[in-house]
């Protein structure tokens, strides 16, 4: 039946009932109101509904593998190939969960980080961090007073406060299955046992990761919005890192031109985690071939490329429909900030007082902080802190990183 004849068969059936016109008339105007307005209602919480869905949609929806990750995934043994969004956060979360030689290979890091380091034994030239540093290699900070890492503007104040409890829960969380596995170390569990509690871990990061990529990308990635840039730009990125200029977005891969950016390289962002495919993803780059590649020389991406042929490599990676390389760095963004809090020689930059560099909690006295393995790390970092790239963690907007904190308790109940 379609909407729009139902007024009048209300109006029918009701006149019919009454004994004058006037009474008819009345109650089926009043009667007509109230079915419309649940009518409306009925659309707009559809349309809600609709909206909450689409990022989890996104996320389930089968995808085609890139060439290169087709080849990579058909010579890796122990790893099926991903078939989904979904399918690529777990397994960067996988590749992300142990500890691991994360070098920053952005120039001037080390210094700007004030960061302790070792020289790789494979390559005498780099470094690595000290202490290695995975998402589960220390526990999540506790502090009350303080859960994130920079300074507390005034404007974020309220918001923090309101969203506390939140907070706490979260890390309590985190923390809870730290303890547990550490415990179970400890005690010399069964491989059984441990492999168990891994997958508690690795259920806990999966839930933050999608979470954090519905409030990046996934809630309106084919939206009108994303579509313009599909038509108007996804040609333009795709000329601008280096290749011809005929290319179309894939399905579920947000483009999107921010023009609050100063530099016109970083006005293009890409993919689950809005990446632009510059030398902020270079280390990610770095850690997938230390990780993936080591496993198979057909993950392993080519740095003997020209410059052009390695920037329009970066984007074909970061903008593949798989969207396997944007997961991994995800992950890995949050190992190097982890890796700078965890390795930081102080407590703030020494030539930038501004800039935090790992929580409170593990500040000593006069700057002194606490040796490496003794420290706690987190992931809400306030803007230009700690090298974390995504703001989204640092409550950039009322809503977004309440929206990953709930996202991820509500996937772990």
């Amino acid at each position: 039946m379609k909407f729009d004849r139902i007024p009048f068969i209300i109006f029918t059936l009701i006149f019919s009932t009454f004994s004058s016109a006037s009474e008819a008339l009345k109650s089926a105007v009043q009667m007509t109101t109230e079915t419309l307005h649940k009518l409306e209602n009925f659309k707009i919480e559809r349309c809600e509904e609709n909206e909450k869905d689409a990022s989890e949609d996104q996320l389930e929806k089968k995808r085609e593998l890139s060439s290169f990750m087709k080849k990579c995934f058909d010579s890796l043994t122990g790893f099926d190939a991903p078939s989904s969004f979904s399918d690529a956060i777990k397994l960067a979360v996988e590749f992300n969960l142990p500890p691991q030689d994360n070098m920053l290979s952005l120039d001037n890091v080390l210094e700007i980080y004030n960061v302790k380091t070792v020289p790789d034994k494979d390559n005498p030239s780099g470094q690595n961090w000290e202490l290695k540093v995975g998402l589960f290699s220390h526990p999540m900070c506790t502090s009350i007073d303080n859960y994130f890492i920079g300074r507390e503007s005034s404007s974020k104040h309220s918001i923090v406060s309101k969203n506390k409890d939140k907070i706490k829960k979260f890390t309590d969380s985190y923390n809870s299955i730290f303890n547990e596995y550490k415990l179970a170390l400890k005690n010399k569990s069964s491989k059984e046992e441990i492999e168990k509690i891994f997958i508690k871990m690795k259920n806990f990061y999966i839930a933050m990761l999608s979470s954090m990529a519905k409030k990046e990308s996934l809630s309106d990635a084919d939206s009108h919005k994303s579509g313009r840039a599909d038509s108007e730009q996804s040609s333009s990125f795709h000329k601008y890192f280096g290749g011809n200029g005929e290319y179309s977005r894939p399905k579920g891969v947000k483009f999107y031109y921010d023009n609050e950016q100063s530099r016109d390289i970083s006005k293009r962002n890409i993919g689950l985690y809005q990446f632009s495919p510059t030398s902020n993803i270079d280390d990610c780059f770095t850690a997938w071939n230390n990780t993936v590649g080591k496993r198979s020389q057909a993950c392993k991406i080519d740095f003997s490329q020209s410059k052009k042929e390695m920037n329009l490599q970066k984007f074909l990676q970061t903008a593949a429909s798989d969207q396997v390389f944007n997961a991994f760095c995800g992950a890995n963004k949050i190992v190097q900030s982890y890796g700078i809090q965890v390795n930081a020689k102080s407590f703030k930059n020494p030539n930038a007082s501004s800039m935090q560099l790992t929580h409170r909690e593990n500040l000593l006295s006069e700057g002194k902080v606490k040796p490496q393995e003794d420290r706690c790390i987190s992931p809400f970092v306030f803007s230009g802190n700690a090298f974390m790239h995504f703001g989204v963690l640092g409550f950039t907007d009322e809503n977004n990183t309440k929206g990953v904190i709930e996202g991820t308790l509500n996937y772990l109940e």
